[in-house]
């Protein structure tokens, strides 16, 4: 009789424990997709783009669009791209500077720029951005630094697609044309 009275203590524990570790991170889940997705305005033309890995964009140089700029690094020739990838495992800077280089043929190629980066409220053109701004900084950023930002492009560059906007011209009258919709 003793054990039924232990299973009963155990049994609500159990389940209580499952609330705290399943549904309340659950929950908050849901609110961030919430607040990311009501970013979007329901009139705003979107579609899914793809978006390739940096090991595709180095198996694929006829796809290339050169010059791009890394920092203050110029790569205006497929030398100087083959080496920026060739290189990725050197130090924690090249890892940056070979995502950013795919993030960029990305973004030329696949017309992506203005998409969000997911789980971030930038879009991907802004993301190049800070990472260019991070390979210019003198004196060099942190380790820790080159580190998360390279995880940033990793992340966006292997997410296979991405969601592109375009927001709706605003109705003839109105002031709130920011001379971005079509």
């Amino acid at each position: 009789m003793k054990r039924h009275g232990s299973l009963a203590l155990i049994l609500p524990a159990s389940i209580a424990g499952l609330l705290l570790t399943a549904v309340i991170p659950l929950t908050a889940f849901e609110a961030h997709v919430i607040n990311v997705t009501a970013k979007i305005d329901p009139g705003d033309q979107c579609h899914s783009e793809i978006i390739q890995p940096m090991s595709w964009w180095k198996t694929h140089p006829e796809f290339w669009t050169l010059p791009q700029t890394l920092g203050n690094e110029i790569i205006d020739t497929p030398a100087k791209a083959t080496t920026v990838f060739n290189q990725y495992q050197t130090t924690q800077r090249n890892p940056v500077r070979g995502q950013l280089l795919a993030l960029k043929f990305n973004i030329a190629h696949f017309h992506i720029g203005l998409a969000l980066v997911q789980y971030e409220n930038i879009t991907i053109n802004q993301l190049a951005v800070e990472a260019d701004n991070l390979l210019k900084q003198n004196p060099a950023p942190s380790q820790h630094e080159y580190f998360i930002m390279r995880g940033r492009l990793s992340g966006t560059n292997q997410a296979g697609h991405c969601l592109v906007c375009e927001p709706r011209c605003p109705t003839p009258g109105s002031n709130t044309n920011s001379g971005q919709c079509h």
